[in-house]
């Protein structure tokens, strides 16, 4: 009987040994792989956040540009409306030659 219950132990061991041991090393080896990622990251921040920010002043010059040309355009726009039509010229040249 106790040569059984020292049969059931070592095998027992084995299969912690085997199966747990090997899952908790590879769990070791995630978490040491997951903790260089997130310091990787961590020093990268700072220069991702200034990345970002000179995108940001770019983009609004950008918009800042854009804006200022929509005024011309629409100044542009605003002249043409007073232009007058070719139907308009025609009779005001028909009235010139008239007066002539």
């Amino acid at each position: 009987e106790v040569s059984q219950l020292r049969t059931l132990c070592a095998e027992l061991r084995e299969t912690v040994e085997q199966q747990v041991m090997l899952t908790l090393w590879q769990v070791e080896r995630q978490h040491e792989e997951t903790v260089a990622k997130v310091e990787r990251l961590l020093a990268e921040a700072p220069e991702r956040l200034s990345r970002l920010e000179e995108g940001e002043v770019r983009l609004n010059v950008a918009l800042t540009k854009l804006s200022a040309q929509e005024q011309k355009v629409q100044g542009c726009m605003e002249r043409l409306d007073h232009v007058p039509t070719v139907s308009r010229m025609r009779s005001m040249w028909r009235g010139e030659l008239h007066r002539r």
